[in-house]
């Protein structure tokens, strides 16, 4: 019996900027991604209203630094210490969420403006889900299966009630009214002269 092998989990990755400004930036893309999905962040970690005061208490202190105020740029980096250690707690609460919801980890760890390390795929992905050009609007694009077929399409919040979208002869689609802050699942079947496919595997996003 050969030993099963282990699949990487999909986790965030920090992109972290040392000046204060650039770290100040990404920790408030941090920040509102926490804070613009309260069904997904629960209970964040730092709290938002600390993150925030770090925050802001590092912006105070980088003004005072950049006007070269005596003791300024000591108290600067110590806020800065602070608000990295900030980033670093969120990035494990995400990624804790991510864990335990590995079938949506993708769509958690971008919600809340982290960057992404997915594990090695071998093969091409047959359906992709992207935000589209407004809100509340997806665009799903799939493998085609042959020059001649036709796709059928469907998503759901749940998994079990399916919303079917209108049949395309391309392998390209766009979903409409679809609503904000929430997970989404998408999936298709294509349909050929050979007959009709079986669903695709399911993708998630979470919808702006």
């Amino acid at each position: 019996m050969q030993p099963k092998k282990k699949v990487p989990n999909t986790i965030a990755v920090l992109k972290l900027a040392r000046p204060a400004q650039a770290a100040s930036a990404y920790a408030k893309t941090i920040l509102a991604g926490l804070g613009g999905h309260p069904l997904i962040f629960v209970t964040p970690n730092p709290p938002l209203a600390t993150f925030k005061a770090d925050i802001d208490a590092l912006d105070a202190a980088e003004t005072l630094a950049l006007g070269r105020t005596k003791g300024a740029v000591e108290d600067r980096n110590a806020k800065l210490a602070v608000v990295v250690s900030d980033i670093h707690v969120a990035r494990t609460y995400v990624n804790q969420l991510a864990a335990v919801d590995s079938a949506n980890a993708a769509a958690i760890i971008t919600a809340a403006g982290f960057a992404l390390r997915k594990p090695t795929v071998q093969h091409k992905q047959l359906l992709a889900a992207k935000q589209g050009p407004a809100p509340g609007v997806v665009v799903l694009s799939a493998k085609a299966v042959a020059p001649k077929a036709s796709y059928d399409w469907q998503w759901s919040l749940d998994q079990k009630t399916w919303v079917d979208v209108p049949s395309t002869l391309v392998a390209r689609t766009s979903v409409a009214g679809l609503s904000a802050a929430v997970i989404h699942y998408f999936r298709f079947r294509a349909r050929t002269r050979a007959g009709q496919g079986d669903w695709s595997d399911v993708v998630t996003l979470i919808v702006h």
